[in-house]
């Protein structure tokens, strides 16, 4: 509890020196606020929930692909079983390697589902 009753996040580091007969001849130590990182670091979390949320509320599949075209993320809007080899791991598969889909067959398949 800090002095203006706010509550804060410490970080501490310390470490026990002995003395010749194994005694604890002196402790050396510091700590860390990091209130600010724990406060960013919430931020954030609410932040992924919320578009998360948004996400699964979309209909439709959205992928997100790294440039060469390999799949590190997606919206569960449609039914994977005729996109992906193993739809419970797309992950890593890369576009280039899926036989080819146009627009109109995803929407027959989305449709099936």
């Amino acid at each position: 509890m800090h002095t203006d009753d706010s509550v804060r996040w410490l970080a501490v580091r310390g470490q026990v020196l002995l003395g010749p007969e194994e005694q604890v001849e002196r402790i050396i130590g510091v700590c860390f606020d990091v209130t600010e990182r724990k406060q960013a670091e919430e931020g954030l979390r609410q932040s992924q929930r919320l578009n998360q949320e948004i996400l699964e509320a979309i209909p439709d599949l959205l992928l997100w692909m790294q440039p060469d075209g390999t799949c590190v993320g997606l919206s569960e809007g449609m039914h994977l079983a005729n996109l992906f080899p193993d739809p419970k791991h797309p992950y890593g598969v890369n576009q280039y390697d899926l036989p080819n889909l146009s627009p109109r067959d995803l929407s027959d398949a989305s449709q099936k589902w």
